[in-house]
């Protein structure tokens, strides 16, 4: 066996029994990063900007750069055999505003032909990011950032460059 299957099989391992597996809910996810599980991270820090400013930011930037399908193609190897991939995933974010926070989620479904996905996946898929956004005083907010790590980092460390304003581009989201 190749390290390459290897890491597949331990990693889908994991994933089937639990201790990594994919949340079907914001709160799962919050709940899996502030409890360190496997494949979940969590960042916290207080930006110099009020909560409506961050949270007009957070909406613009992830309807611009997050909401997409991407598409991608490659060769795989198969015994002597080259066979050329297919791999289609629609990622969707939604900003929920509200009085004691506002929440970003980002959800990533994978949608390719004869794609078979296993468990109880919500209609846009699972939940690979949630952003909440407090107020700490009127010029002063706490943004709190738990991600699945599943290859879609870029996403989270795009989050805090686009809400101090030091840089407003899209992260790249090709695997």
């Amino acid at each position: 066996m190749s390290y390459k299957h290897l890491f597949v099989f331990s990693f889908f391992t994991l994933l089937l029994t639990g201790c990594g597996s994919m949340p079907s809910t914001p709160d799962l996810l919050v709940q899996n990063a502030k409890g360190g599980k496997v494949f979940s991270k969590k960042d916290s820090f207080v930006v110099q900007q009020p909560v409506s400013k961050v949270t007009a930011v957070l909406k613009e930037k992830s309807a611009e750069c997050l909401r997409r399908r991407i598409d991608m193609s490659y060769w795989e190897t198969q015994g002597s055999l080259r066979v050329q991939r297919e791999h289609s995933v629609v990622i969707t974010p939604q900003m929920r505003p509200g009085k004691e926070r506002a929440r970003l989620t980002v959800q990533v479904k994978d949608v390719s032909k004869g794609t078979t996905n296993l468990g109880d996946m919500p209609p846009n898929g699972w939940y690979v990011m949630v952003v909440d956004v407090r107020p700490v005083d009127q010029r002063t907010t706490r943004v709190e950032s738990y991600f699945q790590y599943t290859g879609y980092e870029s996403m989270h460390t795009a989050v805090k460059p686009w809400v101090t304003g030091t840089n407003s581009g899209c992260p790249d989201l090709t695997l």
